[in-house]
């Protein structure tokens, strides 16, 4: 009987120090509990609509535990002692530093507050149960105010990106006018030196014909006093006209003539 008491006695105790135990978080600030295997923590969340995401940081050099457990209640009730909370969660990011020869394991939790965790409005306090492996560790527990696990791109890095494709755009169409414009010169330089080219040439054709028509006119005017001499001699050797050179029936006529006289 006397051992029931104390068994009975030592469990009360438990109780009581597992009740005591229980810090008040505030909104947006942080707080170190101690953590003797277990450590509970009470956060108001009156000022969070649903639905929501509370979002934590726990910071600690002991074994914490992966999971945490967490309920949302109308109101704290110092005899229950919230060992069996309803809903598990586990770290959404887990990060490890080293400060002053100290291992930290920083853990990150996003709790939703949500219609799936909350029955009604009046559910405005969370409960958070943490599991510690080490009988003797410090953990330090911060309300942020924005996610630190998700890859979100800020305002500023949204414009920069945006800045920076506007820059690539505008030089590569600078880059590309200035080659098409380049290309016009070219094929203008080109064109004209096809003209100047064919210019070149009809004058040299030009030039060669005069040459020969020259060349041609000369040797006519050199070859015209022969022609004309030859014409000459052949026309001196040609007879006077005699009678031989008399058409036919005159002949005849002139010898009838004769005979009758």
């Amino acid at each position: 009987m006397y051992i029931n008491l104390q068994c009975y006695i030592y469990i009360l105790y438990l109780n009581i120090n597992i009740i005591l135990s229980i810090d008040f978080l505030n909104k947006y600030s942080s707080i170190d509990i101690y953590c003797n295997n277990y450590a509970f923590l009470s956060f108001d969340t009156s000022d969070f609509k649903i639905p929501s995401t509370l979002y934590f940081k726990v910071s600690t050099n002991s074994s914490l535990n992966q999971a945490i457990n967490f309920e949302f209640k109308d109101s704290i009730d110092l005899d229950n002692n919230y060992n069996n909370l309803q809903y598990m969660y586990l770290p959404s990011k887990e990060l490890y530093e080293n400060n002053i020869n100290e291992n930290i394991i920083i853990k990150y939790y996003n709790i939703e507050k949500n219609k799936n965790h909350v029955s009604n409005e009046n559910c405005k306090y969370l409960i958070i149960k943490f599991e510690c492996n080490d009988c003797n560790s410090t953990l330090k527990i911060e309300n942020i105010k924005t996610d630190i696990t998700s890859k979100k791109i800020s305002t500023g890095q949204i414009i920069g990106i945006i800045g920076g494709c506007v820059g690539a755009i505008g030089l590569v169409i600078t880059i590309i006018c200035c080659y098409l414009k380049h290309q016009v010169k070219k094929n203008k330089k080109k064109e004209n030196q096809k003209k100047s080219n064919k210019n070149k040439i009809r004058k040299s054709v030009s030039i060669r014909r005069k040459k020969t028509n020259n060349e041609i006119h000369r040797r006519k005017s050199m070859m015209n006093p022969i022609i004309h001499n030859n014409f000459r001699k052949k026309k001196t050797m040609i007879p006077e006209s005699s009678d031989s050179a008399l058409p036919i029936k005159e002949r005849k006529r002139s010898t009838i003539n004769i005979e009758q006289f």
